[in-house]
């Protein structure tokens, strides 16, 4: 049930002075990298509680290998550099895009600077390897419990319960504080709500997707895609998009995203129905790349829903802290939802330094600081995208002159979110005042 870190280092000292207790609900990127930056803090006792099993124990290729995500500078400069190091090695560092049309010979979109693609999973997987061998401080201790459920929040008693989904067993477990980093269904967030002790605004976005593996090379060989750049394809007339990137070994790995409740496979029984949809929706470009075995492997995966979550605040009293997805889960559209959560924990240990760890001084500096960029990273991912054929067209366009016109002239064009977004020198609150000229026009086609 719970799983030592370090026998040298156990969870019960508490001297020279009392440690504060943590309790941090996810070992998801969030979670894992704030864990990271308070042991290598004097005076934090830190368990973490994880719903799924122990990824380092999984052995299933399949669920092993997933989609990719984008690391930008903002979340990339969070990281520390031996995990930047190490998905350095196991993701593809891209330069540009290659989007894919038929019976057209596919435009490559260069990037000012190259993103790192990982798969998602690898992420948190390396976060949690190097966990293991941080340095600690003196009074510092760590522990995670895998396999352990989020049952019951109480603020009264500072305690949460915890169920082992293996003997089902329930513990009672005490904090000081609460971090809640269990992503955009977040259980913590959720008793938070129906305790009033929190606002909050749920949606599901209006996308819908399954993850998808196409070979990177046809079988007779004749096209290969480049191995150094994301890859698109946006069908106008079904209103799908597919997106994927080279960062397992000959595939490329990404999403097929549909509108919601028109997922076209649900109703495909087999392998072969699958290729016959790729040979009417994409016979040039993608039914090339889809195996029997890929067809199969998309066929027998879920279709996934996302939330998209705004809350009224990202701290309760002297409490409870909220991260990432589970204070402001967004849209992929953008690319923002990783990179948004590993920055959040940079700029709370930030707000921590500032206050010599002082928590009670933290939470609202925290919250003060960060709320608005997290309502901004909201608006920039569910409105980045356009909806509308025409705005497809103008989209991609405008991408295209802004990287071929000299610059002196493509200064003039006002700039898209998804280039400033790229900009670190800029907060999400001061990308989207420079883009709402265009995140509007995306808006008013919803309504």
């Amino acid at each position: 049930f719970e799983q030592e870190i370090n026998t040298k280092t156990r969870f019960q000292i508490h001297t020279p002075m009392t440690a504060k207790k943590i309790i941090i609900a996810g070992a998801g990127p969030g979670g894992l990298l704030l864990a990271h930056r308070l042991v290598r803090r004097p005076g934090y006792e830190i368990h973490i509680i994880e719903r799924r099993s122990d990824p380092q124990k999984d052995k299933n290729l399949d669920s092993q290998r997933t989609f990719p995500i984008a690391l930008h500078p903002r979340g990339l400069n969070a990281l520390p550099d031996n995990v930047k190091s190490k998905l350095s090695n196991l993701g593809v560092w891209c330069v540009g895009t290659c989007l894919h049309s038929e019976g057209k010979k596919p435009r490559v979109i260069p990037k000012d600077q190259p993103t790192l693609s990982v798969d998602r999973n690898q992420i948190a997987l390396t976060l949690l390897e190097t966990l293991y061998t941080v340095e600690r401080a003196p009074n510092s201790t760590l522990s995670i419990s895998f396999d352990s459920a989020l049952q019951h929040v109480d603020l009264e008693s500072n305690s949460i319960v915890v169920l082992n989904e293996i003997d089902k067993t329930e513990n009672i477990l005490t904090f000081d504080h609460l971090v809640a980093a269990d992503g955009g269904k977040s259980k913590v967030r959720n008793e938070l709500v129906r305790s009033n002790k929190i606002q909050c605004d749920q949606k599901e976005i209006p996308d819908d997707y399954r993850t998808i593996h196409l070979s990177r090379t046809t079988a007779d060989g004749s096209t290969q895609m480049d191995g150094d750049k994301v890859h698109g394809w946006m069908f106008r007339k079904e209103d799908i998009k597919v997106i994927g990137a080279p960062i397992h070994d000959g595939l490329l790995s990404g999403a097929f995203i549909f509108p919601k409740g028109k997922d076209p496979f649900v109703d495909l029984k087999t392998a072969q129905d699958v290729m016959d949809y790729f040979e009417n929706l994409s016979p040039e470009s993608m039914a090339p790349l889809i195996t029997p075995e890929l067809a199969q492997g998309l066929l027998d995966r879920p279709t996934s829903t996302l939330l998209s979550v705004r809350c009224n605040t990202l701290h309760v009293d002297n409490q409870v802290l909220l991260l990432g997805d589970a204070a402001h889960a967004v849209s992929a559209s953008a690319g923002q939802g990783c990179n948004s959560t590993l920055q959040d924990v940079q700029i709370f240990c930030d707000i921590l330094d500032q206050y010599d760890d002082d928590w009670a001084k933290s939470l609202p500096a925290y919250t003060t600081e960060r709320l608005p960029d997290a309502h901004a990273v909201s608006d920039l991912s569910d409105y980045c995208t356009p909806r509308t054929a025409w705005m497809k067209v103008e989209w991609i366009l405008r991408t295209i002159l802004r990287k071929a016109l000299p610059s002196f002239i493509a200064k003039w064009m006002r700039p898209l979110p998804m280039e400033l977004l790229l900009d670190t020198s800029l907060s999400y609150r001061e990308v989207l005042k420079e883009t709402q000229w265009w995140i509007d026009r995306v808006k008013n086609t919803l309504e």
